[in-house]
């Protein structure tokens, strides 16, 4: 092995030393700041409410997905004349289409102040 790579690795090697040391004071620094800890922890509990939200939304236009569909049969079968119900059911359903649209847009704000 030549001079200048005993050198080169000699070099690697303590940057890499170098760098596993300041990590290690990062750590320690970080793990005993209280601040850093509810930060983490505030983005933890975000991190969730993001995943169930996601879950909720998805439960829920699925559930409306059906609806929609039955709707649609209702509709088909009724021909020209819908009968009141229907137009109900259909007027329910695009509230619920309407919320779920606002609340998808709002969690993808990231508006966390009404609730996710």
């Amino acid at each position: 092995m030549s001079h200048r790579s005993r050198k080169r690795r000699a070099r690697n090697a303590a940057n890499a030393a170098d760098g596993v040391e300041r990590d290690l004071q990062l750590t320690t620094v970080m793990n005993s700041n209280p601040v850093w800890e509810d930060v983490q922890r505030t983005a933890e509990d975000i991190r969730v409410q993001v995943h169930l939200a996601r879950m909720d939304a998805r439960d829920r236009w699925h559930a409306l997905e059906l609806r929609l569909a039955e709707l649609e049969k209702s509709i088909a079968d009724s021909g020209e004349h819908v009968s009141d119900a229907v137009s109900r059911e259909l007027a329910d359903v695009q509230d619920a289409l309407l919320h779920l649209r606002d609340e998808v847009v709002t969690s993808a704000r990231g508006d966390y102040v009404t609730g996710w």
